[in-house]
């Protein structure tokens, strides 16, 4: 990448190796690959509801994408202990710059927000037979899940949570309940002023779309890269905390 150099380029690509494979074997992977058919048929069903018949249709596609990109975002939270907890010493150990490992486990992350999109997508493209809303869908989705993946990175690094899939073990404690209270708090402040926007112009400037979608996008990928300059920065104070939490003991 032009922009990493030749030597970070070759660390981003093994990491992204290293957690592409990992979440391959995570049982949690397994346990949410029927995630993006529930939410495709989810789309359909309510861009077809009759309940919804008074209500604008890009409305109803800005609320399925942020509803998809916040929930799929947000399945990155606690990524260190939910899915490799086991290789968190061994990673934290290595000289891997943090911010790569960090900006790798979101790309992951983000891939899961675009598959769920798409699926959803998808399911709006069969209740309308038109390209308008399932685009509306896709970019509400990539807007809000750019956001929330990392805002659920700020917050696994802060907070982490010990989580064993594979033996059924996982601890609930003030750090988890904190996580996700500061997931569920911070969300609508970040998404407020993009998908509020967006919604706003739906209802009364239609016409102003076309332009509000991509700076939505630009404002989501903008948050983003902030959050994660925040989490790399943050990272190598919290490592301590982490490997008492995720590896000590375990």
């Amino acid at each position: 990448l032009p922009f990493l150099g030749t030597r970070r380029s070759r660390t981003l690509w093994g990491l992204l190796r290293k957690d592409w494979l990992t979440m391959r074997r995570s049982p949690m992977t397994l346990r949410l690959s029927i995630v993006p058919l529930l939410f495709g048929f989810m789309a359909w069903q309510f861009s077809r509801s009759a309940e919804m018949k008074d209500a604008p249709t890009t409305v109803i596609a800005l609320a399925i994408g942020g509803m998809a990109g916040f929930i799929s975002g947000s399945l990155g939270n606690n990524r260190f202990g939910m899915y490799d907890h086991v290789g968190t010493g061994t990673l934290l150990a290595s000289p891997a710059p943090r911010g790569l490992i960090l900006l790798s486990q979101g790309l992951l992350q983000l891939l899961t927000v675009l598959i769920i999109g798409l699926a959803c997508a998808a399911g709006s493209l069969l209740a309308h037979r038109s390209l308008a809303e399932p685009l509306l869908v896709l970019s509400s989705a990539l807007a809000s899940g750019l956001a929330i993946t990392g805002l659920g990175q700020v917050c696994g690094i802060r907070f982490p949570t010990y989580v064993d899939l594979e033996r059924g073990r996982a601890e609930t404690n003030q750090a988890s309940f904190a996580g996700v209270l500061v997931l569920l708090l911070g969300s609508p402040v970040l998404l407020a002023p993009s998908l509020g926007t967006l919604v706003a112009a739906a209802l009364f400037r239609p016409s102003w779309l076309p332009w509000l979608i991509p700076c939505a996008l630009v404002y989501g990928a903008g948050l983003y890269l902030a959050l994660l300059f925040l989490s790399a920065r943050w990272l190598p104070r919290r490592e301590p905390e982490l490997l008492r939490v995720l590896v000590d003991g375990r």
